[in-house]
């Protein structure tokens, strides 16, 4: 379930109201199952460290918004991110690249693990609001 924690709603609000720096964003996998709580911070998530894995930079300009019978939703590009080792994913989460604050997360409530030959992690961020 996505969620966006306590400090990515002040630094999401403050953005909004042009009180803080717009900043592009980092999207990383975690490989430790964690519940996704207003308490998490970016050290609450343990990135993925396997051969072959790089984050990847969430360019400002490039997500798409839309609404749909009043709920906007922006979108980034599919994200491939693929390992060549063994290891596990039970999700993602976004930090400023600047800041490095978490703006939002999301545990897939499993294990999605590859195996020893690599694989590939799709992963299609996107941000929803009512």
């Amino acid at each position: 379930m996505l969620n966006v924690p306590d400090v990515g709603e002040v630094v999401m609000l403050g953005r909004a109201i042009n009180a803080v720096a717009s900043e592009n964003l980092i999207l990383k996998l975690f490989i430790a199952n964690v519940a996704t709580a207003e308490s998490n911070v970016a050290s609450s998530f343990t990135e993925m460290v396997a051969a072959g894995y790089a984050s990847k930079t969430l360019t400002a300009g490039s997500w798409t918004i839309s609404t749909v019978g009043g709920v906007t939703t922006a979108t980034y590009a599919q994200q491939v991110i693929s390992p060549t080792a063994a290891t596990s994913c039970w999700g993602y989460y976004i930090v400023g690249a600047t800041s490095g604050t978490l703006y939002w997360a999301e545990n897939f409530g499993a294990d999605y693990p590859v195996g020893s030959g690599g694989g590939d992690y799709k992963i299609t961020p996107k941000i929803t609001l009512e």
